[in-house]
């Protein structure tokens, strides 16, 4: 929410640092059932047995923060498909 609202840093730096976070590697989670045009700027997280997805989803006039965090996962594809419908459940509710 800070970095949407500008108040971590400088506009040039909070731009970078949305640029690094909209052109990612890792487009398996929020981002993964949203329209293709919907941008997302994003930070993923990997550990043994948990995967985490924060990002900000720029859905038109309604944009949103979303925060997934997960633990005792047995399955990380699942995992990463139940971020991905989460975050299509509340981009299409909102």
């Amino acid at each position: 929410e800070l970095i949407y609202s500008r108040k971590i840093t400088s506009e040039p730096l909070t731009q970078e640092l949305l640029g690094w976070m909209k052109d990612t590697d890792i487009e398996d989670r929020i981002p993964r059932f949203l329209p293709g045009n919907i941008i997302v700027y994003h930070k993923t997280g990997d550990a043994i047995n948990m995967i985490h997805d924060a990002g900000i989803i720029m859905a038109g006039d309604k944009p949103f923060i979303l925060v997934v965090m997960t633990n005792d996962l047995t399955d990380e594809g699942k995992g990463k498909d139940n971020i991905g419908k989460i975050a299509k459940i509340i981009y299409d509710t909102r």
